[in-house]
């Protein structure tokens, strides 16, 4: 019989399920084990919407554990991971816990040793199109990004793509999506005339 657990009612561990037509962000994890040299690490990338009882499984298979030990992750003070441990549920999502580029958060496993993992939030290389066919989707950000920043705005790649999950980004597309939407004087300051201001080239 499980011991009963106050519940914690916050904003963050009640967020409402993303929607069919919506595609979450990716987020890139780096995992190391703390107190070994040399270092043993892994690079790690799931969906925001994963929980973090999913992310303990990502990380089992990733460090190569048998999951048969308690867990636990400590992320802003709270504790999240097995109820043995009185933490709160590890049913929340990962875009739910409001982590920045950079934030960090620690994993236990086999809290009898333990095994402590520091696991740091790298980026977030989000996609927005659900239409890799010709990103039609993404025509009305694109012309309000360029109205409302005309001249910080520049065309980017992050080409040839080596971590970003599948479908690979197609720069032909996104080329012509920007010619489709901008008028040419955008169009020239998007991919010549800004980035020869911001770069000094």
């Amino acid at each position: 019989m499980k011991p009963a657990r106050k519940k914690r009612h916050s904003p963050a561990a009640t967020g409402s399920p993303p929607t069919p037509d919506e595609t979450p962000a990716v987020l890139q994890f780096r995992v190391w084990l703390k107190g070994l040299s040399p270092m043993v690490w892994r690079r790690v990338q799931v969906p925001s919407t994963m929980t973090l009882r999913k992310f303990h499984g990502v990380l089992q298979v990733a460090m190569g554990w048998d999951d048969i030990h308690l867990y636990q992750f400590v992320v802003h003070t709270v504790c999240y991971g097995s109820w043995e441990l009185s933490a709160e549920s590890a049913n929340i999502v990962l875009g739910d816990l409001k982590l920045r580029k950079g934030s960090r958060f620690l994993y236990e496993y086999d809290l009898n040793i333990p095994w402590e993992h520091e696991i740091r939030l790298e980026d977030t290389p989000t996609r927005v199109s659900t239409r890799p066919d010709n990103y039609d989707d993404l025509a009305d950000l694109v012309l309000r990004l360029v109205q409302g920043w005309p001249d910080r705005c520049l065309w980017g790649s992050d080409w040839p793509h080596v971590m970003t999950p599948p479908p690979v980004p197609r720069l032909a597309p996104m080329l012509d999506l920007l010619k489709r939407v901008l008028p040419q004087e955008g169009l020239r300051a998007v991919l010549q005339d800004n980035p020869a201001a911001l770069y000094r080239f």
